[in-house]
This record gives structure tokens, sequence and C-alpha cells, in this order.
């Protein structure tokens, strides 16, 4: 028996089933999201929660998309003062060339018809007549794929909205006419927008793309497929974008998008308490601002960084990508970020000290033999440089051996398998410290006991626990805690950095460095150079040497 209803054993084979709601499949494409998920219970059981969790957002971008096809004509009726803005705009340029480029007064019988036809303009808008601007209106709908048919109540209210317009751009044409060019529209429909208007029309009139009225949540999708991120990296765009139409209080049409939108929603973020999902279960982003602020000791709020380099960095991103595929026309996000001016700044992250090294492998973790997977993780890191989520997705099998060198591999082969960057890609040669501390064994006995993963007791990205935040989380803050480490400035990645700053002190090449870490080397020579042998690697790891903890 499957150990979960929503999972399918055939022949040998465990599969991740989830039903689509009829109202989605046109959408989706099919009537259930199935996935195989392992050949044998364990690691199903470890694969099954990511696979769940991927399929529910799959469905929720798939019900955003439907709630923006349903509500597509409320959408537009809300786009319709840009139109009729765009409408008068277009009326007045194409007037100064007509009086531009006429020389012999051949705009005398336009001037005279003007009256009478700002009265059948007026006639036609009292009682609802539309024939006079049926013409503008519909090349308004081909232009911008307007999901607009005649004879509908929408199609009337955009004709009547251009009507106006048109009738505000004739008045001004006749003020014109008299030598008067200060003239300004009454009718607020083509009004300019006041600062913080939510109305505007500047993506809206440039682009003619049908994706322009579909709301970021339903535009996610089709940007993740066509860029290379971690599972990771693909929840937190879904979480930056659900978090923002929060803010919105409901989905909005990219086009409709402006700069102040995401200047109130900066502002906003800076109120937001961090962990806001967790402490304030089922509250909307706004309601927790409120339960915290009602606190007597508040949580502490979002840090400026948290905010321009994840929740605001991934909404540009969205844009930009809607940008470069014309969806609109320019990013409403350029530029927008929280100022933290100089004594705001980063602080800089750095390796471990010394005396702080000693403390981490003076912890009983460390005793001989070295036991668990904690005190392995922390050792591999100190000796590889490498990052939390490719320590925790290695397997028994990536402990090979190559031209008689013992080395891990980094890759993203597999399911449930990432890297960070193409130079993330590499072998690592295995340190003589660490074979002489028993890593190999440690392999050989996971071996034995039919193990897959070289951690086993860590989850796979998308679960609470997962390889890619389990150790820094724990590090963090237990080992910092326990130990008096500010974890802001040197937290687990701080192994990265010591290892590197150790092979620039023993003075291994910059370019084999980068190798071994999986940097990327962006130096104009790096361009020429060949990438070093595995032996030539080796010989470079080993001049890593930490004597304040190990004698060799």
């Amino acid at each position: 028996m499957p150990f979960a209803p929503n999972v399918r054993l055939r022949k040998g084979t465990y599969y991740a089933r989830k039903a689509v709601p009829k109202s989605l499949q046109s959408i989706i494409g099919a009537v259930e999201l199935t996935e195989i998920i392992g050949h044998d219970e364990r690691s199903a059981r470890m694969r099954h929660p990511a696979v769940i969790a991927a399929f529910n957002e799959r469905l929720k971008a798939a019900a955003a998309e439907f709630k923006a096809r349903r509500w597509a004509g409320a959408k537009v009726a809300r786009s319709v003062e840009a139109l009729a803005r765009e409408h008068y705009e277009r009326e007045l340029k194409v007037d100064a060339h007509e009086r531009a480029v006429s020389r012999d007064g051949s705009l005398g019988w336009i001037v005279d018809s003007r009256p009478a036809y700002e009265r059948a303009l007026r006639d036609h808008l009292a009682v609802g007549e539309t024939v006079l601007i049926q013409h503008a209106a519909d090349d308004m709908i081909e232009r911008y794929k307007l999901p607009i048919q005649r004879g509908t109540l929408e199609y009337q209210n955009l004709c009547m909205a251009l009507q106006r317009a048109q009738l505000e751009a004739v008045m001004r044409f006749q003020e014109r006419d008299e030598g008067d060019y200060g003239g300004q529209p009454n009718d607020p429909i083509v009004r300019p927008a006041e600062s913080g208007q939510a109305v505007t029309g500047e993506s809206f009139r440039s682009t003619g793309s049908p994706d322009a009225h579909r709301p970021l949540s339903a535009l996610l999708s089709l940007f993740q497929s066509e860029r290379v991120a971690t599972v990771a990296t693909k929840r937190e765009q879904v979480v930056a974008v659900r978090m923002f139409e929060d803010f919105l209080a409901g989905p909005k049409s990219v086009a409709e998008i402006t700069k102040n939108d995401l200047i109130s929603y900066k502002r906003f973020l800076l109120q937001v308490p961090t962990n806001a999902a967790k402490r304030f279960p089922g509250k909307s982003l706004r309601e927790a601002v409120e339960a915290n602020d009602r606190r007597a000791a508040p949580f502490e709020r979002l840090s400026p960084g948290t905010i321009n380099d994840k929740w605001l960095a991934h909404l540009k991103a969205l844009l930009a990508w809607c940008v470069s595929n014309g969806i609109i026309a320019d990013n409403p996000g350029a530029g927008v970020t929280v100022d933290r001016g100089r004594g705001q700044q980063k602080q800089a992250r750095t390796a471990f000290s010394p005396d702080q090294l000693k403390a981490i492998f003076s912890m009983d973790l460390f005793t001989q033999p070295v036991k668990g997977t904690h005190a392995w993780a922390l050792l591999l890191a100190l000796y590889t440089g490498a990052r939390a989520g490719e320590l925790g997705q290695l397997e028994v099998a990536d402990v090979i051996e190559v031209e008689g060198v013992a080395c891990i591999r980094v890759h993203d082969e597999g399911e449930g398998r990432s890297v960070k960057t193409n130079a993330s890609r590499r072998l690592i040669p295995l340190h003589s410290d660490l074979i002489r501390l028993g890593f190999l064994n440690y392999v050989t006995a996971l071996k034995v006991a039919k193990q897959k993963r070289v951690f086993p007791d860590w989850l796979p990205v998308g679960t609470a626990h997962s390889y890619a935040n389990s150790l820094p989380r724990w590090f963090n803050r237990t080992v910092c805690a326990q130990l008096n480490i500010d974890p802001k400035r040197t937290p687990f990645h701080a192994f990265r950095h010591t290892c590197k700053t150790r092979l620039a002190m023993a003075g291994v090449p910059r370019q084999l460095s980068d190798q071994i870490t999986g940097h990327i080397d962006g130096s104009v020579a790096a361009r020429y150079e060949h990438a070093g042998s595995i032996t030539q690697l080796a010989s470079a790891i080993n001049c890593l040497s930490y004597p304040e903890l190990f004698s060799r």
C-alpha cells in the first residue's frame, strides 16, 4: 500500500499525483499532475513533500491565470482611462503635425467643420451613440488584442470613453485655431494622473502584447521556464510575487503596475516583521504588520538588505523579463531600492579568525574518531569551500577517484539536484587531512549500510529542513550562539570565505582557487587560461593549512 493517498505504486515505481480542478484543466493541459518520486519507499518519502509542494505552486499559478482571464473585462475597464488618455494625446500629436506641414491654407475646410463636429459628438454622448468613434475603438482593440467584442457592455464603455477624449481633443483643436496652445482638458478621463494615482497608461500605451493584461502571478511560470534557477530560488520568486499581490489587495495586470506601486511596496516592506507568515499564520501582510505593531515587543522587521536583494530583486527581474519580451515598455521597478546610506551598508562577511576556528573545532562533535553528519559537513565546508546546498545533495556515488585522486563531484544530474552557476559543476580533490580523519571510511560505512546520500538525515529542497538550509540554520542559531560568534558577520558561509582566504595565503593561483570553490573568475586573463588538471587541483588544495586545528 502507498504511504500517502496522493501516492501511487505501480510496477515498483512510486508516483506522486494531484488532481487538477476542472476549471484549471484547460490551463494545465491535464486532469492530473503526476511525477515519479522514486523506486523505493525511503527515497519516495523523502522526495514526496517537495513534489507535492511544486504541484501546489503550479495549481496556484493556474488559479491566478484563471482569475485573470475571468476578470479580463474588468481589468480592461480599469484601463479605459489610460486608453482614452492615449487617444487624446495621439489626436493632439496628429493635429500638431498637420499644422506643421500645412503651409498653403489646406486646413481651412477642416477648421470650418469643427463646430459642427463638436456638436455631433456632444449629441451622441448625450444619448449613448458611438458610431462616430467606433473606428478608433476597433483600431484600439486590434492593436492591443483586447478581449472585447462588439455589442458588449465593455465595447460600449470603451467607445464612450474614446468619444469623451475625442471631444476634448476637438476643443483643443479649436483653441489652437485661435492661437491658444495653453488649453487643458476638463474631463477627468483624459486629465493627467495625479502623483500616486493608480491609473496610468505608460506601459499600456506602448505595447500590444496580449500578455500585458495578465498579472505577474500568471506570467511567473513563463519567466521561470526560461531561466536556470534552483528549486529554492523558484519558490522564493513565487513568494515574492504572492507578497506583492497581497500588498496590492489582489492580482493587477502587469501593464497597470506603476512605479508608485513599487515605491509604496518598498516603504511597506520596511514595516513587515521577519517570518511574518509563521509568526502571524492566516493573516495578510497588512494584518501581520498591524498585529506586530500591537505587540509590546514587536518582532524585528525586514532589513533593507533583505528587501533589496530578495523581495524587490525578484520583482524587478520578472518585470525586466516582461520588458525584454515586449509585454511592457519599461520596468516600473527600475531604480526602486531602499537607500541604506553609508551608515546602513550591509556588513561585510569575513573569514573565521584562528580563535573562532579553534572554538568551533574544539566542540565535542570533533572528538576522535569523527562521527555525525554535522561534523563531517563542517569539515568538508572548511576544506572544500563548498556551499551548503552542494554538500547536502552529495551522494555516496559522488565520492570518486580520478587519476588516483580521491574527489567529490558537484553536479546537477538527477532529480532534485541543482547548482548555482555553470562554474559550480566541478571536481574537488579531498584534502589529505579529510582522508586522515576518516572521511573515506565514513563513506564506506554508508555504502555498507546501503545509504544513497552522504548526509542521509538531511531532507531534499522544498521541505522544512532541506539540506540547503538545515545546516546553516543549525550552525548560525546553535553553534554561533554557543560560541558567541556574530552570525551576521561570520555565518556558515564564512567557511567558504575562510577556505578561499587560506588558499590565497598559501599562494594558490586565483584560477585554481576559483575552480576549487566554484567561483566565476571574471578577469580577462581567465578567458585565455585552461582549467587546472585534477593533479594540479589536488596539489593546490593540499596547500590549505590549519595549523591551529590539526597537526600533520
